[in-house]
């Protein structure tokens, strides 16, 4: 009777951890990745927990065979709101309701910590309901709700979630909760038509809804207008979700855990991704011949550095495999094949810091929107530092600011010379005097996929193409604020305000 109590509380541990942690992704990728979402999700699933615990133990008083037999419903109710909730967000996501869409998580993680933790008293009694050795027992049981809730987390989101789609997992736990609540509905010995009508229902359930979900793209909790953008592909693993969609014009936009990503295309004649931030690299060092790109994103970026004709190694950090498998089924895919790239699978931050020797012409990074959870991991005063102890003498910092007066603030005071281009910026320490006739030649000369100039300067539409790259100012620092930067804040690693300036339901609902 012990070791099934005991073993019961383990796996009810067990799904109730790794349903937090999927729970944790489902709502960070609903809701732009804000950092927000973690502390949004563990607090109510601590109230869950406390108040369902504080009610479960209303049900000690009967015997250990009734015990069980109340498990089995409790159990079984908790598949059975996860995969009602589950399914009723997907569906109400897609209709664009986002109001509606949080106070449902809200009711699903509630829920979803409620019913199992009703289980936790439950099982301390059944496993410790004697006179002798109770603190023991006690202990023992305790012990076995602490391993699973130990190896939950650890097992859904570092190897089930690289096997399976989020949508998957969660049925793979849902079907594991109505599991243990069978194995104790055997244990109470107490089988009637309430109990296999309930059974019935619940398998029913799980069948239906978990085929609703697995034919329903995940993108569904992506907030977009749903014209503009049809889903083409995704890609899931442990490091986050990918999605590809196809636009009007059937270009290829990506999101990465719910947020733009980029566009698959060089083409400044198409140009809905603003790539000319990629093309002005090329003026901003006069012989870059080793480039450090964290983040791979499309490749798009990275397609266009390859083809500057003085560019002899680029290392790429890329801390999700995901992309790589991505550029593998794209236009793109030769990168994959080019003597001057190394592709890194690491987090750029920390690839630095093992690598201290390591020094480049010019470390770009098209990083994601400022507000997004981690970004000051390469937006703060101590990364800007640590990026410029990686440059050589004549070298220089890109990356996308999007918008962030705190990044621009930021790296303005590490660096001498800080410069804005629509929203990126240049940082350095060395000057830079930008001459015309020289940048436009140095464009000029940057060849595309098939290693042949992307330009031709003695065609009107081409010198017209690299114009528009020139045309956009480069502005220093101090021309962008006029020395009115005080009230600017800095974004430190103890300090990441970028991240935390504006709460959580201003984003969501601005």
């Amino acid at each position: 009777m012990k070791l099934m109590a005991f073993f019961i509380s383990a796996l009810v541990g067990f799904v109730s951890l790794s349903s937090e942690i999927l729970w944790v992704r489902v709502i960070s990728y609903s809701f732009f990745t804000l950092p927000q979402a973690f502390g949004l999700v563990l607090i109510i699933f601590l109230i869950g927990i406390s108040l369902g615990s504080l009610y479960g133990k209303n049900y000690c008083t009967r015997d250990d065979n009734s015990l069980y037999k109340i498990s089995f419903y409790l159990l079984g109710f908790s598949a059975l709101v996860d995969i009602l909730f589950l399914a009723l967000s997907v569906y109400v996501a897609s209709i664009n309701q986002n109001i509606l869409l949080l106070g449902i998580f809200t009711f699903a993680v509630f829920f979803c910590a409620f019913f199992k933790s009703m289980v936790f008293p439950i099982v301390h009694h059944i496993g410790s309901n004697s006179s002798n050795n109770i603190g023991k027992k006690v202990s023992f049981i305790y012990f076995g709700n602490i391993l699973g809730s130990f190896l939950g987390p650890i097992i859904t989101g570092f190897i089930l979630l690289d096997i399976f789609t989020t949508f998957e997992t969660f049925i793979l736990l849902i079907c594991m909760t109505f599991i243990v609540g069978i194995i104790s509905l055997v244990m109470s010995k107490k089988f009637d038509i309430k109990s296999f009508a309930f059974i019935f229902l619940v398998i029913a359930s799980i069948i239906l809804l978990g085929t609703y979900l697995i034919n329903t793209p995940i993108s569904n909790f992506i907030f977009m207008k749903k014209s503009e953008y049809k889903i083409d592909s995704s890609i899931e693993n442990k490091n986050g979700i990918i999605d590809i969609f196809k636009d009007e014009r059937n270009n290829s936009v990506v999101f990465g855990s719910g947020m733009y990503d980029g566009m698959m295309n060089i083409d400044l004649e198409n140009n809905q991704n603003k790539i000319e931030r990629a093309y002005i690299l090329s003026i901003l060092h006069d012989n870059p011949k080793k480039v450090l790109l964290i983040g791979l994103s499309t490749g798009s970026w990275l397609q266009v550095i390859v083809g500057f004709p003085s560019v002899e190694e680029i290392k790429v950090i890329e801390i999700n495999p995901g992309y790589i498998e991505l550029i593998k089924n794209n236009k793109f895919s030769k990168l994959l094949n080019s003597p001057k790239i190394k592709f890194i699978t690491d987090d750029g931050r920390r690839w630095l810091k093992k690598n201290p020797d390591e020094k480049f012409d010019s470390i770009v990074m098209n990083t994601t929107f400022h507000y997004r959870s981690n970004t000051s991991n390469l937006l703060s005063y101590e990364f800007f530092e640590l990026a410029q102890s990686r440059l050589n003498k004549k070298g220089f910092l890109f990356f996308n600011a999007t918008g962030s007066d705190e990044a621009f603030k930021t790296v303005n005071l590490v660096f001498k010379n800080t410069f804005k281009y629509m929203n990126c910026i240049i940082a350095t320490d060395t000057n830079i005097a930008f001459d015309y006739q020289k940048a436009f030649l140095d464009i000029a000369r940057i060849r595309g996929m098939d290693k042949q100039p992307i330009f031709d300067i003695k065609k009107k539409k081409d010198i017209n193409l690299i114009n528009s790259i020139l045309r956009e100012p480069i502005v220093p620092y101090q021309n962008v604020f006029s020395d009115k930067d005080s009230d600017i804040l800095i974004i430190k690693d103890t300090d990441p305000v970028n991240e935390y300036k504006r709460g959580f339901l201003y984003q969501i609902f601005n």
